[in-house]
């Protein structure tokens, strides 16, 4: 009776071991467990690495860069060099590099239109430490995450995972789609071949409003029927309309009036994508027509 009773105050005692384990431990992360093997990127007012930001970074890329080396000299002591990727300076064997530099032709690749704007990653990566985002932004972001969770002037040191990665990617607002096909990557926008570059514009406009809202790159082609978007040559039988519709899964955009295809194209985007939120269908069978003092907009039943 007695032993039985001693092993039921030992799995007692064990569970509320393993349940005071559970809540006061970390949260999981790399940069926590002891046993990580660790890349010291300063400790003891003393390091070897370096700074890296483009030669043509604007402000805020500098600002990023600089950033980085004066919350670590404040935190360790340490004073990094800094420096550009300038093809004649020297590549160094530790190094934190911030932003889009000449880096990444020889090391590690990174998908800016994959993470958007306020996207970013961090990475070791054979002693090199990349912080970039989809824009300025994102690096800002990449480089306010950094200093937050590795840099810290309670143990005066800057260490940092061995392997270490994180993303994160731009929450976007919408997400399109046509004939209940959602829009994806390998969207296409087709525009004539003989067209003029006031259309061009138009289909640019048309795909960088996609990919702000959607995060969704199109490609602009020609001539290519079978395109999820076609900016038509045809016009419709009545003068100075707008008209635009879903055909054989296709957003098809026509024009007879006097602002053309740009007109036309600059309606849809202030309709349905600027300063807009949530999904949309195109479904098969819409079609908004514009004669000006009349509009007619059809979804099928």
């Amino acid at each position: 009776m007695a032993n039985r009773i001693s092993a039921g105050i030992l799995i007692i005692i064990l569970i509320l071991m393993a349940t005071f384990s559970l809540g006061c431990g970390s949260d999981g992360s790399a940069q926590d467990k002891p046993d990580v093997e660790k890349l010291c990127v300063a400790a003891d007012g003393m390091s070897d690495f370096w700074v890296i930001r483009s030669d043509f970074a604007d402000s805020d890329g500098v600002k990023s860069a600089v950033s980085v080396r004066k919350r670590i000299l404040e935190a360790t002591g340490a004073e990094l060099g800094i420096t550009t990727d300038w093809e004649k300076n020297p590549v160094h064997e530790h190094e934190i590099i911030v932003g889009k530099t000449l880096r990444e032709n020889d090391g590690l690749h990174i998908d800016r239109v994959a993470l958007g704007e306020t996207g970013y990653i961090i990475k070791e990566e054979n002693g090199k430490i990349y912080i970039a985002g989809g824009s300025d932004k994102g690096t800002a972001l990449g480089v306010e995450y950094f200093l937050e969770n590795f840099v810290s002037a309670d143990t005066g040191t800057v260490e940092i995972p061995v392997g270490f990665e994180r993303v994160t990617y731009h929450k976007y607002d919408m997400s399109l789609y046509i004939a209940g096909k959602k829009l994806e990557k390998g969207l296409t926008i087709s525009v004539p071949s003989d067209t003029t570059r006031d259309v061009n514009d138009a289909a640019a406009r048309l795909r960088d409003a996609i990919y702000q809202k959607t995060g969704v790159m199109a490609e602009i082609v020609s001539d290519n029927p079978d395109a999820r978007i076609i900016l038509s040559r045809e016009m419709p039988d009545i003068g100075g309309v707008f008209d635009i519709c879903v055909e054989n899964d296709c957003l098809k955009f026509e024009s007879s009036a006097a602002s053309g295809l740009s007109g036309c194209v600059d309606r849809f985007i202030g309709l349905y994508i600027s300063d807009k939120y949530g999904s949309y269908d195109f479904p098969d069978g819409y079609r908004y027509f514009d004669l000006g003092d009349f509009i007619s907009v059809t979804y099928p039943s």
